[in-house]
């Protein structure tokens, strides 16, 4: 399964940056584009986040984003973290970006005017609190 998320996610590469879209090669956020990948192996069923604004840790510390990574995923410890693992960032006020781990360091994620993009976590800008996440069954 974790061969699938990865070989999945790296099919949505430089699919542009769209908040609350959810579409491979026309856009997607950080956060619809790790439940699409996750659905679309059948690591998880499919995720209504329902209404949210792309500001939203800019104004609200309501850990929304958390909230339904958790039904889906439980915390792990960093150096447990393995290929197809979650990222969460607390940017702003709340956890509010999120990564898929190709082979920590390596990272996948939509980010904002770059789409979806390889990356590494030493480097990433948002050098902020972060917590690692395991789909259940994985």
């Amino acid at each position: 399964m974790r061969n699938k998320i990865i070989a999945e996610a790296l099919t949505w590469e430089k699919t542009p940056y769209i908040p609350c879209a959810r579409s491979k090669g026309r856009g997607v956020d950080c956060g619809l584009f790790i439940a699409q990948v996750m659905e679309n192996v059948g690591a998880i069923p499919h995720v209504d986040p329902g209404f949210y604004t792309a500001e939203h840790a800019l104004h609200s510390s309501a850990e929304v984003f958390k909230g339904i990574v958790e039904k889906y995923a439980y915390q792990i410890k960093k150096e447990e973290a393995l290929p197809g693992d979650i990222i969460l960032y607390k940017f702003g006020l709340c956890r509010s970006h999120a990564a898929l781990i190709i082979d920590y360091p390596q990272i996948i994620h939509s980010y904002i005017r770059r789409g979806v993009i390889l990356a590494s976590d030493n480097e990433i800008e948002l050098q902020v609190e972060k917590d690692f996440y395991r789909i259940r069954g994985l």
